[in-house]
């Protein structure tokens, strides 16, 4: 057998294991956290989740390399507005070179520990994925995101539960009714949950207070 035909059926044998491996459920969950976020198609799920649309103004807080924020960016187009956070230099700047890259603009803005650095009633949107789990006073920083947020703002958070994803350790995540409780104590509503959101994670939607 010549080296083409020894490649071409290697390659068909990984093909096949892959799609074998993704029609499984734990296939699916690990796939969902291993392929790029583009593929996945979870931004334009969670932008219909939370009404985001072109000229919205949305803020990905805990942006990591960016893949979320770049492409919600896409989805609001130039009449709406991006904004990133990211405690390190070094994030803020992968984040910056993804958005030049995707040609999309996305304002990066440095975070802390218990603080987006948003400006004041700046979004009509805020997402966190995977990023509620490392907050220590997830109160505090609920307290933090009703400030950045508009009267009627909106915040998607994208979690898991403890021991819900096997690759990890098992006390690694957050509850939902730990995140519930923290955003009922700052004022927020809760208005969707799904606990089957994708990847063994689930989607909480919040509403701010409106004006008056």
């Amino acid at each position: 057998m010549s080296w083409k035909r020894i490649v071409l059926a290697s390659a068909a044998v990984v093909a096949g294991g892959a799609a074998l491996f993704a029609v499984t459920p734990l296939g699916r969950d690990l796939l969902f956290h291993a392929v790029p976020m583009r593929w996945t198609g979870e931004a334009t799920r969670l932008a219909v989740a939370l009404n985001v649309g072109p000229g919205s103004v949305i803020a990905d807080v805990g942006a990591g390399s960016g893949a979320l924020a770049v492409e919600l960016a896409a989805l609001v187009g130039p009449a709406g507005r991006t904004f990133a956070t990211e405690r390190l230099p070094e994030q803020r700047q992968r984040i910056s070179d993804r958005a030049a890259s995707a040609e999309v603009a996305v304002t990066v803005v440095e975070a802390a520990d218990t603080a987006t650095g948003l400006p004041d009633a700046c979004c009509d949107v805020i997402t966190m994925r995977m990023v509620m789990h490392h907050i220590g006073d997830p109160a505090a920083f609920a307290r933090d995101l009703r400030r950045s947020l508009r009267p009627g703002g909106r915040v998607g958070v994208v979690d898991f539960a403890a021991g819900a994803l096997p690759h990890l350790a098992h006390d690694h995540g957050v509850s939902p009714e730990r995140i519930i409780e923290a955003f009922t104590a700052a004022g927020f509503a809760v208005v969707q949950q799904h606990p089957n959101w994708s990847g063994r994670t689930y989607l909480l939607v919040f509403t701010a207070p409106r004006a008056g």
